[in-house]
């Protein structure tokens, strides 16, 4: 995926080289911190029977940018979301037993606790590569304040979800941390605000490979992702000057 990028940049760089006139580096070394809400859908979702349940997530980010059109950065990110029961399985009876085993009807003599009842409340953690491709410069190649960016990603992802019950708010079984290959994708809108500071809105998906994420027996959805939406602010480092200012210089 990213040698693909790689290889569309070296066509396009031609075209995407930024103009002297500009005086916003586009080229370069940036950081930045992004924060979102942050929604999920395993075999519970945070859209749940009873309610919609909000989480959040947040991120150091650090990367390079190539030209207009290409940059890849890594990142670091944390966050927290519960999920709920879905309305399709509200009257189906669910029985989570004590052992992390689903069954269809309350079992006589042993422990276990009612779907409709549940919660589950997931921490993760994740670090991974994505790279950003300018749509805009695919159109025109001059450097601007403003770029629309598809960005194809790749993470590791750790979570540990915590059972609990909806009436009492009592935790019932502390799941174990379990390691994930997260694959997704991200679409952000970017505005230059200054010589070197940026702000962008963003939505992104993730999906994660392996088992259900939410502590919950797999049954019937196959649905393992988690969604966001925030604000990103990036501080681009670098030096460009204005075609004035080179002009100046010059003589």
């Amino acid at each position: 995926m990213f040698v693909l990028l790689t290889f569309l940049s070296g066509t396009l760089e031609a075209r995407t080289k930024e103009k002297v006139g500009s005086a916003h580096p586009t080229d370069g070394w940036y950081a930045g911190v992004k924060g979102s809400t942050l929604f999920g859908m395993s075999t519970f979702t945070s859209f749940g029977a009873d309610k919609t349940r909000v989480g959040w997530s947040s991120a150091l980010f650090g990367g390079y940018r190539f030209n207009a059109l290409l940059s890849v950065e890594a990142f670091l990110k944390n966050g927290q979301l519960d999920l709920a029961v879905r309305k399709n399985d509200v009257n189906a009876d669910y029985w989570l037993g004590s052992e992390s085993v689903r069954y269809f009807a309350p079992v006589i003599d042993a422990e276990g606790w009612d779907y409709s009842n549940l919660t589950s409340n997931v921490e993760f953690s994740s670090f991974g590569l994505q790279g950003n491709v300018n749509l805009l410069s695919l159109f025109s190649p001059d450097a601007s304040r403003m770029r629309v960016e598809l960005a194809p990603a790749i993470s590791a992802v750790r979570t540990k979800a915590a059972i609990a019950t909806i009436d009492m708010k009592k935790t019932v079984i502390n799941g174990e941390a379990q390691w994930h290959l997260g694959w997704g994708a991200e679409l952000q809108a970017c505005y230059r605000l200054s010589r070197h500071l940026e702000m962008s809105l963003y939505g992104s998906f993730t999906h994660l490979a392996g088992n259900r994420y939410d502590g919950i027996p797999e049954h019937i959805y196959g649905s393992n992702l988690l969604g966001e939406g925030g604000v990103k602010m990036t501080w681009v480092f670098g030096n460009a000057v204005s075609k004035n200012e080179r002009k100046t210089n010059n003589e």
